[in-house]
């Protein structure tokens, strides 16, 4: 069976999770793009959630990640797992985030952390020439930087915590105070 037989079984049995497992983590818009519109507005938003938890980096499609988080859709609410929906509900209104970055990349993106230390750990990972700088396919000697801001609580898409590292994911527009300092 050839991924284009397997993506019609999955859509026609409204496969999501299999369909999406079956691309990598930077390949995932590709049928994201071709099968949201199929979906009711409660599969759209937890396939959002999962699909967004899925890639590796959203900064190549920034853009795109925004309308799709800006959808008008009813239920936004489901992009997030009931755990998650209630770990945000129980944080301030007024949160401090912090991005972990090298010094001429992306600055403001989706994707933020509450921990200042998780943030250093990823500024790190994207410097660092034996780990994961071939993966991002960054240059080689790039300066360590964490960005700080804040935003209300009520300004955030969502709050994942799936995975082994939680993410509050925000629109950098609605960011205020935003001021780097280098790592290490």
């Amino acid at each position: 069976m050839n991924i284009e037989a397997i993506k019609q079984d999955c859509i026609a049995r409204r496969d999501w999770g299999t369909l999406f497992g079956w691309y990598g983590s930077h390949e995932r818009l590709i049928p994201w793009r071709e099968v949201h519109p199929l979906m009711t507005d409660a599969e759209y938003w937890e396939n959002l959630g999962d699909v967004f938890t899925m890639i590796e980096s959203s900064g190549p499609h920034q853009g795109e990640w925004i309308r799709y988080f800006e959808s008008k859709r009813p239920g936004r609410e489901l992009v997030m797992t009931a755990e998650e929906r209630e770990e945000l509900a129980a944080m301030p209104d007024e949160l401090t985030l912090y991005r972990g970055y090298f010094r001429g990349g992306r600055r403001a993106g989706l994707s933020w952390s509450l921990n200042p230390k998780t943030a250093e750990e990823f500024a790190g990972r994207a410097t660092d020439p034996r780990g994961r700088r071939a993966f991002f396919g960054l240059p080689v000697g790039q300066i360590p930087m964490v960005v700080t801001g804040r935003i209300a609580k009520r300004d955030a898409y969502a709050w994942f915590s799936r995975r082994e590292e939680s993410e509050l994911v925000v629109n950098p527009r609605h960011i205020r105070g935003m001021r780097a300092r280098r790592v290490g």
